[in-house]
């Protein structure tokens, strides 16, 4: 297919796409009871203001995709103007929520959105917490109950910290209403309860924008800055990005992307530590992220050329070891065993939350399918999809394979076809989307600059209206 033919299918995909958000959109909201905070909340003025935002960044992609001069000094500048872009579009997004801005403290203070807060003020101190971890996250609010120590812990530092210091509370509430969040916006809670959450919203999101930096750099290494380029500027507003603005899940790019740049040819030994040490921290807030080792060595083996058996199993070694680095020392400072807690949260997961959730493999195949075009775009994923049939006739043809998109294709369905995780399909699409963004701009975005502003523009079109139609992703206006 022609690039043009590319683009023309992309269009008509989200543009199908946003016609069902819109035409279901009363189902979606659900009941009344959820649109009445539109009234003292309208869209518009949000919405007005994200346009204001990616007209800036179709700007500064114009300026950007003119400069024939890559050297890293000179891309600096326009690097820094899209993580800058990027979170004043998260923030923009977390407006468009039928609390508006509120929305930012509130999703991470409801139990039934995270449990991570509630955990942690509920714990008498973070040392005992930690210690007891293993006994007792099966009777943790929530998420908290599945998930490692380190998000709980974080949420413990913080609400000390703040407790302990009226000067840094009064900061943290500033900076909230520097970003539109009132003290009276939150209603029930302490000053210091109030700047933790903030805080840690902010937190959040200033990491997702960040991930665009390495996702930058493994682009230009990989394929040149022309690619380097387009993968920042469409990481900026890919909508599961935009959807998910201000939630714990939006991080882990970070960490995937930045683990990825360690490893390849070129990539000495010490690398491939750094490369599991930056997984291994991953593992501490999430364990989806353990699954992600399996990416970054099949990366690593497949960039990295021919290597002898004996090389390729110490690299692997030398990986594992890293990943494990963390881990162990958390546990030796903290005295919680993360393998202990890993155990008691996979029978929580397997023997509760999964029977309940009645997913069989079929849903989890056509689940991770949806997701596939929702998060990504639509325009994306046909991208993708050309690169992966390049693949597959270049593996029928015994011919030369691109190493990168094969790793990541043979990542993808190992994870969709094996069910593993059948509970977190969304979520792993989060840590996903940028590397398979990666991959399907491996030769660059359709069109040149035109076909990349039109990818910008689909991206954006598309998260703006699921945002305005899926409610479901927001937190519940409080009783």
């Amino acid at each position: 297919m022609s690039d043009r033919g590319l683009l023309a299918t992309g269009a008509g995909a989200t543009g199908a796409a946003i016609l069902l958000f819109l035409v279901r959109f009363p189902w979606i909201v659900g009941p009344p009871s959820w649109r009445w905070t539109y009234a003292s909340n309208p869209l518009w003025p949000s919405a007005l203001g994200a346009l204001g935002l990616f007209a800036l960044l179709l700007a500064v992609t114009h300026a950007w995709t003119r400069r024939e001069d890559a050297r890293p000094r000179r891309e600096a500048p326009h690097l820094a103007a899209v993580v800058a872009l990027a979170l004043l579009l998260d923030l923009a997004f977390i407006g468009l929520s039928p609390l508006g801005a509120a929305t930012l403290p509130l999703m991470h203070l409801a139990p039934w959105v995270t449990g991570y807060f509630w955990s942690a003020r509920a714990a008498h101190a973070l040392p005992e917490l930690l210690a007891s971890y293993p006994d007792v996250v099966t009777n943790l609010a929530h998420h908290a109950k599945t998930h490692p120590p380190g998000l709980v812990a974080l949420n413990r530092l913080l609400l000390d910290a703040f407790r302990a210091s009226a000067e840094s509370t009064d900061a943290a509430l500033e900076a909230a209403r520097a970003v539109g969040i009132p003290r009276g916006s939150v209603q029930g809670i302490a000053d210091a309860e109030l700047a933790t959450l903030i805080t840690i919203g902010l937190v959040v999101v200033v990491a997702a924008a960040l991930a665009i930096i390495p996702a930058y750099l493994l682009g230009r290494r990989l394929f040149g800055a022309p690619v380097g380029r387009s993968a920042a500027l469409l990481l900026a507003v890919v909508p599961s990005f935009l959807l998910f603005a201000g939630e714990f899940d939006t991080v882990y790019p970070l960490f995937v992307l930045t683990s990825l740049l360690f490893v390849g040819r070129g990539r000495g030994r010490l690398s491939l530590v750094l490369a599991g040490l930056v997984v291994g921290l991953a593992a501490l807030l999430t364990f989806v992220a353990a699954f992600f080792l399996a990416l970054v060595a099949l990366a690593d083996l497949l960039l990295g050329g021919a290597r002898p058996l004996r090389e390729r199993a110490a690299r692997l070694a030398l990986l594992v070891a890293g990943f494990a680095a963390p881990l162990v020392a958390f546990e030796a400072l903290t005295g919680c065993s993360i393998p202990r807690v890993f155990a008691a949260a996979f029978i929580v997961q397997h023997e509760v939350l999964i029977p309940e959730q009645r997913r069989r493999w079929l849903t989890w195949i056509i689940w991770n399918l949806e997701d596939f075009f929702l998060f990504l775009g639509p325009a994306a994923a046909i991208l993708f999809a050309r690169e992966a049939l390049a693949v597959f006739r270049a593996l029928r043809a015994r011919a030369p394979v691109e190493p990168f998109p094969l790793a990541v294709l043979l990542f993808l369905a190992g994870m969709n076809l094996s069910g593993l995780i059948p509970a977190e399909t969304s979520r792993v699409w989060l840590f996903l989307v940028p590397p398979v963004l990666l991959a399907a701009l491996r030769r660059g975005a359709p069109g040149g600059r035109a076909g990349l502003l039109a990818l910008l523009a689909l991206g954006f079109a598309l998260a703006l209206a699921a945002k305005g139609t899926l409610l479901v992703i927001d937190v519940k206006p409080p009783a």
